[in-house]
């Protein structure tokens, strides 16, 4: 069966374990593959190592089912940077057990184990003779090296809190992980443009990518309300302010197919844990103008108002592309929901 163009399609098969929130995700070798994440939206210290992965649907096959891989990650984590580059899933950064983390890994398949000693912990940009650790910040690919920007950075001084608190501070500095020779270096003097900020969006073409929305952050213990910014970039790494989405929003997730970026959902309330004014809008923006944001209107039963989803492309066998929402937060429970939509 083939689904029509604009459209909204819940899967039958939904997330094991009633869901998951704040998850890694990308494709890997014709699965999509979605890495650890937390069990409690409100509970930082709930974060596991479980990777599920799902098969490709097909005309014929709508839905197919979650399995589970044998091997998970090496260090349980949540609210992670996370890109598929060179063939690999990375996972970067990410809170466990009360603290933003330094350490990356990655996988080259659905089910094979986590590499967690090539890559070496996140560069000591701060200068204070550790290495950084990074959490709710964004990754995007750009040929075979990812830029890492936003997040924070930071020691949850009161573990199990539904917000950042402690030595809150956004990260003005953008990481590059090379992953040929898997070795980071950082560039504080181009950065993000337009405030400090985390919990981003962030997309790529491949040769040029676009970081949308977020929780502004003005130092130690100051949030701001969510952000419409919208800024690309490009290799260098080189940053420019291009405009802003219809509504200002935190947490939510972006994704490119056929010439466009796209974004949904998320919550447009501070902290950035909240969903009680979450969003279920669907964005676009043409790839050759991607400051110029409009509402999609897809057919079909659009997907309740969440957060703290993925969302990622995924073709089918039969080589049309779809984006995949999985899992998240809506009305203060994970929820297990895989929608798809169709361009």
């Amino acid at each position: 069966m083939v689904q029509p163009a604009n459209s909204w399609r819940r899967l039958s098969t939904a997330f094991p374990n009633y869901g998951i929130v704040d998850a890694a995700a990308g494709v890997l070798g014709g699965y999509l593959v979605v890495a650890g994440g937390r069990l409690d939206p409100t509970n930082i210290d709930t974060a596991v190592g479980t990777v599920r992965y799902l098969a490709q649907p097909s005309p014929t096959l709508l839905s197919p089912t979650w399995a589970t891989s044998p091997n998970g990650l090496h260090t349980p984590r949540s609210a992670s940077a996370y890109a598929v580059a060179n063939g690999r899933l990375y996972v970067i950064g990410g809170i466990a057990n009360g603290d933003c983390l330094s350490t990356s890994e990655y996988a080259t398949s659905a089910t094979g184990a986590w590499d967690y000693t090539t890559t070496p912990k996140l560069p000591d940009a701060d200068a204070d003779l550790h290495p950084d650790t990074l959490c709710q910040g964004t990754a995007v690919a750009i040929g075979t090296k990812i830029y890492v920007t936003g997040g924070l950075a930071l020691h949850y001084l009161n573990a199990g809190s539904p917000g950042p608190v402690g030595n809150l501070s956004g990260a003005p500095v953008t990481y590059v992980l090379d992953t040929v020779s898997n070795t980071w270096t950082y560039d504080v003097a181009n950065v993000d443009p337009s405030v400090e900020r985390f919990s981003t969006a962030g997309a790529s073409d491949g040769s040029t990518a676009v970081v949308v929305g977020g929780i502004e952050t003005y130092g130690a213990m100051e949030l701001a309300p969510p952000t419409a910014s919208v800024v690309t970039l490009t290799v260098g790494p080189s940053f420019a302010s291009v405009g802003s989405l219809p509504v200002a929003v935190g947490r939510g997730a972006a994704a490119y197919v056929s010439g466009s970026f796209y974004h949904y959902g998320g919550s447009s309330v501070t902290p950035n844990d909240s969903d009680s004014s979450g969003v279920d809008a669907l964005y676009k923006a043409a790839v050759s103008s991607p400051g110029a944001w409009s509402v999609v209107t897809p057919s079909g039963t659009a997907p309740a108002a969440r957060s703290g989803h993925v969302f990622c492309r995924f073709t089918w066998t039969d080589g049309s592309e779809h984006l995949y929402a999985v899992g998240g937060q809506s009305g203060g429970l994970r929820t297990s929901a895989v929608d798809e939509f169709t361009p």
